[in-house]
């Protein structure tokens, strides 16, 4: 297992990586090791809880193996599958679930704004979410207090409402009765507070990796924002940019995933207070104006996508990052050569020290 002063010097940096400002560019090194004796998968049906706690110990042991010969900046974590149904199942919506897939789905209930008005909050402990409760609870139990936790999959009170709304009517609804619209989205936002409140009480707020990509964090959340692509620059600050301010503040800071076209909104994620870390799936030559656009405001965690299919991240080199970027970089490897390969490659090319702290310096 990785030694804990070892953890703490990781951690360090990840802390050291949000402090923005000056003229150092720093990189951070994330390698994908695929180990050839991983775990597959479970599906992320109510029926296999004891086949998802399984996969996610037998991931979390892996990692803390692979963490002691291969040191790149990835934390070890407890990683709580779930798909991106939760929220609106939580609300009433049913699920389809394939048999021939991962990908789970709600099936929107609203169809009108008068449907919308008929929604309630539901209470935390009457929805199914108590599931990932109790496998994190498991989890807890057998790693110990002191493992991090992966959060659950987080999405924005508007790209909820997306989920329980059917969009042919929701995009309608927005432009002609955009007051219930913010209505049920005050009630997305009410539930999700009551869950981020619920988890973070339960296994702790000081440090988890966010929801996707797995990025380590000592304060704030996580957020999926992909409904900004289908919305003009206006419409993100009628319906979107309250929100998303309210829950950087509440929380301390925020992290942002988002594989939307979504150039337009760039000024507006430019202003959420707190914006810790952006990660953006787009293609190279958007990423590369990105580098330079965000580098005062937040780090970055590139992932690149071409005609919409995700491609392998070419990392860019040294000499045309913008001075002052703070980049997450990563590399792929299917065997532990080609993972001590890419990373003294990373560790070359971007002229990465060891970064050593005292005892002190860590606490």
């Amino acid at each position: 297992m990785i030694p804990s002063e070892q953890l703490a010097q990781r951690k360090k940096r990840w802390r050291d990586f949000y402090s923005l400002g000056g003229s150092e560019t720093q990189i951070m090194r994330v390698i994908n090791y695929a180990r050839p004796d991983a775990p597959k998968m479970p599906l992320l049906w109510p029926e296999y809880k004891q086949e998802r706690i399984e996969w996610a110990w037998t991931m979390y042991l892996q990692r803390m193996e692979d963490s002691e010969w291969l040191e790149d900046d990835n934390i070890p974590c407890l990683h709580i599958l779930a798909g991106t149904e939760k929220f609106a199942e939580a609300f009433g919506c049913k699920v389809h679930r394939p048999r021939d897939s991962y990908f789970t789905g709600a099936i929107p209930m609203i169809h009108s704004p008068e449907d919308a008005e008929k929604v309630k909050i539901p209470r935390l402990e009457d929805t199914p979410l108590m599931l990932l409760f109790d496998i994190a609870d498991e989890l807890r139990d057998r790693a110990g207090k002191d493992a991090i936790f992966r959060i659950p999959g987080m999405m924005c009170p508007m790209d909820m409402v997306a989920t329980i709304w059917d969009k042919t009517d929701l995009f309608a609804s927005m432009l002609d009765e955009p007051e219930s619209v913010k209505a049920l989205c005050a009630k997305c936002r009410d539930f999700l507070v009551q869950f981020a409140d619920a988890w973070f009480e339960r296994y702790g707020h000081d440090e988890f990796l966010g929801h996707y990509p797995g990025y380590y964090m000592n304060t704030g959340i996580s957020m999926t924002v992909d409904e900004i692509g289908n919305v003009s620059s206006e419409m993100y600050k009628e319906f979107f940019e309250e929100d998303l301010h309210f829950l950087s503040e509440l929380y301390g800071g925020m992290g942002i995933h988002c594989c939307a076209n979504s150039k337009h909104q760039w000024e507006n994620l430019k202003r959420i207070p707190g914006l810790k870390l952006l990660n953006l799936d787009r293609p190279e030559a958007v990423l590369r104006e990105s580098y330079e656009y965000f580098r005062d405001i937040a780090a970055m965690w590139p992932e690149k996508m071409e005609h919409n299919v995700p491609e392998p991240m070419e990392n860019p080199r040294m000499d045309s990052i913008p001075k002052g970027c703070h980049l997450v970089l990563t590399a792929n490897a299917s065997t532990r050569d080609e993972a001590l390969r890419a990373l003294e490659h990373m560790n070359r090319e971007y002229r990465v020290s060891a970064r050593k702290y005292t005892p002190a310096q860590v606490q």
